[in-house]
């Protein structure tokens, strides 16, 4: 049935509207580009999206994981634009499989600590810790993450490693690790300071040498098959800068001198 001549304008009005109002819509979609960063970014990315977003046009997702963990996912071929890690050796990886762009910008470093809820748990050093009976420490696995490479190497330098081979309970990021100790399924957890300082009920011990083990730094990279190479570059050099870094600086982590 034929819509009379006044309808069928009405009618044409509103499908050209809405033909419209869509080309609007799709032309105000913001660029968004997908970051991966080391599970002990979390609580600081938060902050940062949040100022990127507001300073510019463009909108960024993370996902969160071990290091290692993540670089093998880009390996992969798993999607992403820039990758931020909690230690050398993952962008190390990606750097020999040619997977990253030029050289990774290092953002800012962090400290290793104990984190427990015992109050019966306030030993002076690692050894003392480790040397008690039935002792659970937790610590991300060396494989997957940085943190726990980084306790291997502070208890393999204090001659702990091996001896405390029983006492230890891996995780696969710091953010599990520290988790363990929170909930009280184990006694302690090697974790970063950050991390220790972002949650409840725990208590950090600083009995971690921080000559026993290599420096924490996290260096960012653009990853090379990104869509977005323009958008991602912008990303990091926000992550350089004033407002990002006074956003690391108050969490706690520690702002590289350049």
């Amino acid at each position: 049935m034929s819509l009379p001549g006044g309808l069928r304008a009405v009618a044409v009005v509103v499908v050209l509207a809405c033909v419209l109002g869509a080309c609007s819509d799709r032309s105000e979609e913001r660029p968004e580009i997908l970051v991966l960063a080391a599970a002990s970014l979390a609580d600081a990315m938060g902050e940062v999206e949040k100022e990127f977003e507001r300073n510019g046009d463009a909108s960024v997702s993370f996902s969160y994981g071990g290091s290692q963990t993540l670089a093998r996912q880009i390996v992969g071929g798993a999607p992403a634009d820039v990758f931020i890690s909690a230690g050398n050796s993952p962008m190390d990886d990606l750097r020999a499989e040619g997977l990253v762009e030029g050289d990774p910008a290092e953002l800012f470093g962090n400290v290793l600590v104990v984190a427990t809820r015992s109050p019966q748990v306030s030993p002076t050093s690692l050894v003392e810790l480790l040397r008690r009976d039935g002792v659970r420490v937790a610590v991300a696995d060396p494989q997957l993450a940085p943190a726990g490479l980084y306790a291997r190497q502070s208890l393999s330098s204090l001659g702990l490693w091996e001896p405390a081979g029983g006492s230890l309970v891996f995780a696969p990021d710091v953010r599990s690790a520290l988790a363990y100790a929170q909930s009280g399924n184990v006694d302690a957890a090697i974790v970063y300071r950050t991390d220790a300082d972002a949650v409840e009920g725990v208590r950090t011990l600083d009995i971690v040498p921080a000559e026993s083990h290599e420096p924490i730094v996290y260096p960012a990279a653009v990853v090379g098959r990104t869509s977005s190479p323009a958008l991602a570059e912008r990303f990091v050099e926000f992550l350089l800068g004033p407002e990002a870094q006074a956003i690391f600086r108050r969490k706690g982590f520690v702002v590289l001198t350049r």
